[in-house]
């Protein structure tokens, strides 16, 4: 199976003045159905703030055994490791990203 297109993401700042930033971004897949079920890492990058980057989406990776095919309810999200980013969360996560899409995660300045 070939993989899905990847997530094209930007990361911009909710204001534009200061200096510019680092974003470590992670790109996740969920069951839906799995609520309880830690979810698996799909993708990862260091994103300069602000910037773009095209997330790749690997078809094989599993949560709890299944992959996004074989799942009733499957979603990515992107999400960010606040601790080795230079930047934080402006308005959270980004959920129900879309293989072959894009996103927008806005951050701010520590």
């Amino acid at each position: 199976m070939a993989d899905p297109a990847p997530v094209a993401l930007s990361v911009t700042f909710d204001k534009p003045e200061g200096p510019p930033g680092e974003a470590h971004v992670k790109l996740y897949l969920a069951d839906k159905l799995l609520a309880d079920v830690g979810a698996a890492l799909v993708a990862e990058a260091v994103v300069p703030v602000p910037g773009e980057v095209a997330l790749p989406v690997d078809a094989s990776v599993k949560q709890h055994g299944k992959t996004a095919s074989e799942m009733r309810m499957p979603s990515y999200y992107v999400s960010m490791d606040c601790q080795a980013s230079t930047v934080t969360y402006a308005s959270g996560p980004v959920f129900n990203v879309s293989p072959g899409g894009s996103a927008q995660l806005v951050v701010k300045r520590k």
